[in-house]
């Protein structure tokens, strides 16, 4: 099964940037050198982005990370 898309349900209650742990994910599909969007992991963000589309990484974290994720998949036939 192939992930379709990507879902982030971030749970940190007074996260500060200082803290790290940013999701960075290319704006232009699949184009890892291209712009980015960078978000901090703060309490109640729910983000959702096609996972085949747009490169996404976790920037190093310096404090406890928390949140919930999940995937939209489709079988191949």
């Amino acid at each position: 099964m192939d992930r379709v898309v990507t879902v982030i349900l971030y749970l940190n209650d007074g996260w500060r940037s200082e803290h790290g742990g940013q999701l960075k994910i290319w704006t232009t599909p699949g184009d890892k050198e291209g712009a980015a969007e960078i978000l901090d992991p703060q309490m109640g963000t729910l983000v959702a982005f096609f996972a085949g589309d747009h490169w996404h990484e976790v920037l190093p974290a310096h404090q406890t990370r928390m949140s919930i994720t999940g995937w939209f998949r489709v079988r191949q036939a």
